[in-house]
């Protein structure tokens, strides 16, 4: 608990007190040995979930594969040779899902003596061997290990195995089950309620007495909805990892080698796009009931009734539970929605707009979302800031590609995120995103306003450069067209104005402001100044 509370200093703490020589001596082969069963499960779980978040906040991967801990774990996880509680299993499979990014070693180790761990791993993956959290879990591991140079040649086959195990995980859908979930725990509460004194109490010589607890009611029902929820945030994690970008270079020279393209035709082939669009409705509901701003929120009909059927049950949940297991389930279904978010982000990126297809649908709900999360955004927590972040960014990629047309509540709603954004990315995509949306004919007559904002933010002493970049470029793109917008140039001064900027700029660019900057990015605004002192010459010089 205090590693995971305590973040990247307290796990480095840990570190260089030399936590990990004992840590490592669980997992050896004899550990729990002469104990009781119960006893070396509950070690061996907490010893993995204490090794998962050292893994993932220090630079330790290399050390532990080399000393052979991540093998240990690996067996751990696949039960090889010796019988392995479930809960050990799941644990174990998390330290790998982080531990395996980009592994060579263990990649070497995967392909060489321990070839039959790796066909467990792939019939993990594609039959889902051991239940469908580890199979989600098989699935991220053995997609980070195709990364690696050593996996080059059979990446293929393993991408192929992938989207066969999260095309399987990815059609259970665990928000639509709140409801049922709800009920059957409400049902089970009164039922145990219900039961004769005698019945709870009754011993004899055929019931051995017991130290463990007594399992809760609820207990079974909340466990099996979290670890199949869990199983679906595994396995959109990996599909938004699948297509967030192109492979390693290294991995080209080999022929057998799947492109990015490919794997994003794979994706939508399989119907993993219509999957994910499914869990991403399902979390558009799911946070309506939730935020108990069903009725207030301008959906349709069916979303609606769906969103107060959830709002009836969370409320059912929150009143049957106890709080920590209500909060569970509420951070749980929180995690899913902001993977799902991240994960389309992804996919709206690299597709095609002929891909994407009609998104008239899907944008009515990110734009609903995006009002809902606005509402009290100065003071909301960090959930509702990375998802405000993350639908401001799929919004500026839809409007970019033409795929969907904005209104005056959405540009009203850019322009106020690109002042107050809590984020820099939230600032950068609500500026482009507003530029973008100057450019649909729907919305000629809010041009001056636009425009205007996008000067705002560009005569603003404190404004970051980033988002003086994409203000320029917004205005660039907006005013480029010689016989459009004439009358708009001309009541907002515009080249008189970006004329005094452009000098503002060039000031800022010299001084002591951007001497954190890299190199790169000191060119990249160099060019941006450049090309606005051109646009700002041939304006002047066509009225």
């Amino acid at each position: 608990k205090m590693a995971i509370c305590g973040g990247n200093s307290v796990c480095k703490g840990l570190v260089n007190s030399d936590v990990l020589t004992p840590l490592a001596s669980i997992f050896e082969s004899e550990c729990g040995k002469g104990m009781k069963p119960h006893v070396a499960e509950a070690l061996l779980t907490n010893a993995l979930s204490l090794l998962c978040c050292l893994v993932e906040q220090c630079e330790i991967i290399r050390i532990l594969t080399s000393k052979g801990v991540i093998t240990r774990v690996m067996m751990l996880m696949l039960g090889e040779n010796v019988k392995v509680p479930v809960s050990v299993r799941k644990a174990a499979g998390a330290v790998l899902s982080v531990a395996s990014d980009g592994n060579e070693e263990l990649a070497k180790i995967l392909l060489g003596k321990s070839k039959k761990a790796m066909e467990t791993l792939l019939l993990c993956c594609k039959a889902q061997k051991l239940g469908r959290l580890l199979g989600s879990q098989a699935a991220s591991i053995l997609f980070n290990l195709s990364t690696t140079p050593q996996f080059a040649s059979i990446r293929n086959k393993i991408i192929a195995t992938v989207v066969q195990g999260l095309q399987q995980v990815l059609k259970i859908r665990p928000m639509s089950a709140i409801p049922k979930l709800a009920t059957s725990i409400d049902n089970k509460i009164k039922s145990s309620m219900q039961m004769p004194k005698d019945e709870k109490t009754r011993t004899g010589p055929d019931i051995e007495p017991t130290i463990h607890r007594k399992p809760e009611p609820w207990e079974l029902l909340v466990n099996e909805w979290c670890e199949e929820t869990s199983a679906v945030k595994v396995s959109v994690e990996t599909l938004a990892n699948l297509c967030s970008s192109p492979a390693d270079p290294r991995l080209q020279e080999s022929k057998s080698n799947i492109s990015f393209k490919d794997i994003l035709k794979l994706i939508k082939q399989e119907g993993l796009t219509k999957q994910l669009a499914t869990l991403f409705r399902d979390n558009f509901v799911t946070t309506l009931g939730m935020t108990q701003k069903a009725s207030s929120a301008n959906v349709e009909k069916q979303i609606s009734e769906q969103a107060l059927a959830i709002h009836k049950s969370w409320s059912l949940l929150k009143s049957t539970l106890p709080m920590n297991q209500a909060l569970r389930i509420g951070k749980l279904s929180q995690s899913l929605s902001l993977r799902v978010l991240q994960c389309y982000f992804n996919l709206v990126l690299h597709l095609s707009k002929s891909d994407l297809g009609d998104m008239t649908a899907f944008f009515k709900m990110i734009h609903g979302l995006c009002e809902l999360s606005c509402k009290g955004y100065k003071d909301a927590g960090s959930v509702v800031v990375q998802q405000v972040e993350i639908v401001v960014g799929i919004t500026w990629q839809l409007l970019s590609k033409r795929c969907v047309s904005p209104n005056i509540s959405l540009v009203e709603m850019l322009a106020n995120l690109m002042v107050h954004g809590r984020t820099s990315d939230t600032k950068v995509h609500s500026t482009m995103a507003l530029a973008a949306s100057g450019l649909y004919p729907s919305m000629q007559g809010a041009n001056a306003k636009i425009g205007g904002a996008l000067l705002q933010i560009l005569e603003k002493k404190d404004t970051p450069l980033d988002v003086v970049c994409a203000a320029t470029e917004g205005l660039i793109d907006l005013y480029s067209e010689d016989n459009i917008f004439r009358d708009e140039i001309k009541e907002l001064k515009l080249i008189e104005r970006l004329h005094k900027f452009a000098s503002v700029y060039e000031r800022k660019l010299r001084s002591n402001e951007i001497a954190d900057i890299d190199s790169f990015a000191k060119e990249y605004h160099v060019e941006i100044l450049t090309n606005c002192r051109a646009f700002v010459k041939y304006k002047s010089e066509n009225r």
